[in-house]
């Protein structure tokens, strides 16, 4: 009996150990210019782990390139780890109370491309097939799917401009392009005076 509970307890461990820890990410591009009747563009994607989470990011990954009118695979990019970086927030709002910690690993990628115009654009993808538990704006079921980091570069009219980015002060770490996440800013009104 004594090992029944043992085993039991073991597994009960191996199952709450196996959490999954992908909090979000962003991928963004830049256009560099044309070269061969190519459009050059630098790729970026980041993702974010929770600190401490035992897991690791993958190195490589894999971003996939398709066409954006048919949904043809046009290539895969195998993308080297470029570098981890811990952010935590340091200092909160005053309008929260009990703040929590936020600790962030960010694992970097980048990688340059080479497209030739395309009337349809492109659709660049990066999947992870872990993600943080527990997130509650996903429907119902789809708490542990993974998470998919996307870019868009628009049709040759658009061909030569740079994706949208959103630069992030230190320490603000809203959910980025990654999955379903989503974020509502406000601010918290002023107490009155006494």
């Amino acid at each position: 009996m004594k090992r029944l509970v043992i085993l039991f307890v073991i597994i009960l461990l191996a199952i709450e150990g196996k959490a999954d820890h992908i909090t979000g990410g962003e991928m963004y591009y830049s256009f560099l210019g044309v070269a061969n009747n190519e459009y050059l563009y630098k790729v970026t994607l980041k993702l974010f782990m929770r600190c401490n989470s035992g897991r690791q990011f993958l190195n490589p990954t894999i971003v996939s390139i398709f066409n954006k009118g048919s949904g043809d695979r046009v290539s895969d990019v195998t993308v080297p780890l470029l570098s981890q970086q811990e952010i935590s927030l340091n200092t909160t709002s005053p309008c929260i109370s009990n703040p929590p910690l936020v600790c962030y690993d960010v694992g970097l990628y980048e990688f340059n491309i080479s497209l030739p115009p395309s009337a349809d654009g492109y659709v660049l993808a990066s999947q992870v097939n872990y993600r943080i538990a527990g997130i509650s704006n996903l429907n119902g079921g789809y708490g542990l799917i993974g998470a998919t980091c996307t870019a868009e570069i628009p049709g040759a009219s658009a061909s030569g401009r740079s994706g949208p980015r959103h630069d992030r002060a230190e320490g603000d770490h809203r959910p980025g392009s990654c999955g379903a996440d989503s974020a509502i800013v406000s601010r918290c009104p002023a107490a009155p005076a006494r």
